[in-house]
């Protein structure tokens, strides 16, 4: 009877160990991989993270990660990124095919959570070059006050502050078909969320290495894509009528009617009256695009220019669905007339310029960063305590400060005086404006 119960113990507690000892070396291995990411990443700035953790299925996830990167004083922050590969199996036993470039049957990759915001170094330097591309296509867009590229201080006029992000990228090998099989989505919170799958074949190899050796290398089949607006269309309207100082529905027809060299430098094409109407309705009402292509092996996108535009919808058995219509005219041309050298003269907005003399440089004084108020929403108070704030409250009183806390609502300034410091209480609820001092590099 006593062997009996040792071999019933044995059963169940041989399993757990087996268990706890692989968690537990996969816990140690992701540790592992994440502190050598940290020290490759120090050159750049710093990889902070917090809780990790794994499941039997192979999933591995990393949360509350931060990047911060020298010379800046952006913080971006990721809630949570997982990756599941197609099993557990293939986690612990070909961990060595994976690094020899061996592709596992399945895997996705999710960012869970990406937030960026619309006020630091990072976006200013990315509106710098949004305006100087602006500014090397002017003229081609005579709406929208002449921004034919939408950037950071666009999206802050059309009310964002910030910008947050879920994101996954997923695939399937079906070597039976020789195929690859890709799932990709993306939600950025109250803008726009798409979904797009595509189908590569010619797919024989799992070595990434042999992929592309091979006579008849991998290419697209088909794709879908489906998008789903939920704010974004709404604002670019309402932005750009404003801008443009017309009501929305005259901006609404003035934008479907635009020039063949505006719809060529965006869309890509100059879309023919079907295109258009359909643009104009979904500007009206935005909502819901759904878009669908199948190349036959003679096509390749990079060589779909070679062939007649009217024959082309046929040719890539095209279908276009706007908020649940069918819309049969695709018709368009391409666009053979002059463009715009668009990227040019740009480098200097990414680093310092490359010396021209072997002479000694002056030496210079470091430039202070400069210091502004931006308008921020009410809701965001909690993310700026210690700051400079200025607020105007809902009966028209204006309050300055630095705010300390915020209880119960309620929001804690103080205000230096003569001799002294005074502080002040005003409820988050009667806030109507509120800015914040921030710095401006």
């Amino acid at each position: 009877m006593k062997s009996l119960k040792q071999i019933l113990i044995a059963i169940i507690l041989i399993p757990l160990l087996i268990i706890g000892g692989i968690k537990g070396y996969m816990h140690y291995q992701l540790k592992s991989n994440l502190e050598q990411l940290a020290r490759q990443f120090s050159v750049f700035g710093t990889f902070e993270y917090g809780d990790i953790s794994t499941s039997l299925s192979g999933r591995l996830s990393v949360e509350n990660i931060r990047l911060r990167f020298h010379d800046l004083n952006d913080v971006i922050r990721i809630k949570a990124v997982h990756y599941s590969p197609d099993s557990l199996w293939f986690l612990l036993t070909k961990g060595d095919k994976l690094k020899q470039g061996y592709l596992p049957e399945s895997m996705q990759l999710a960012v869970e959570g990406l937030n960026m915001d619309l006020f630091g170094d990072i976006t200013e330097k990315v509106e710098d070059v949004i305006n100087e591309l602006n500014f090397q296509m002017k003229g081609v867009n005579p709406l929208c006050g002449g921004r034919l590229f939408i950037g950071p201080r666009e999206y802050r006029e059309m009310g964002y502050e910030e910008l947050t992000t879920d994101f996954s990228i997923g695939y399937l090998l079906d070597m039976q078909n020789q195929q690859l099989l890709i799932d990709i989505k993306s939600n950025v919170k109250d803008m726009v969320a798409a979904h797009i799958r595509a189908t590569v074949s010619g797919i024989s190899d799992t070595r990434l290495s042999r992929l592309y050796a091979n006579p008849n290398p991998p290419r697209l089949k088909q794709i879908s894509m489906q998008y789903i607006d939920k704010s974004y269309t709404r604002r670019f309207v309402k932005m750009c009528a404003e801008l443009s100082n017309l009501s929305k529905q005259e901006f609404i027809e003035a934008e479907a009617n635009q020039k063949p060299i505006y719809f060529a430098s965006t869309w890509g094409i100059i879309p023919g009256a079907g295109l258009r109407q359909a643009y104009k309705r979904f500007l009206s009402n935005p909502g819901k695009v759904e878009f669908s292509m199948e190349l036959p092996e003679s096509v390749e996108l990079k060589n779909i220019d070679l062939f007649k535009a009217e024959d082309i919808p046929q040719l890539l058995k095209l279908k276009l669905v706007v908020n649940g219509e069918n819309i049969n005219d695709l018709s368009f041309k391409f666009y053979s007339g002059k463009r715009p050298q668009l990227g040019k003269d740009i480098k200097h907005l990414f680093g310092k310029e490359e010396k021209t003399s072997e002479a000694p440089a002056k030496a210079t004084k470091k430039k202070k960063p400069q210091k502004r108020y931006r308008e921020v929403s009410a809701r965001r108070l909690p993310k700026y305590i210690g700051r400079q704030i200025r607020l105007v409250t809902d009966n028209g009183k204006h309050r300055e400060g630095t705010l300390t806390s915020i209880t119960d609502n309620t929001l804690h300034i103080r205000q230096n005086v003569y001799k002294g410091t005074f502080e002040m209480t005003v409820p988050l609820s009667r806030v109507k404006k509120a800015e914040v001092l921030l710095e401006q590099r």
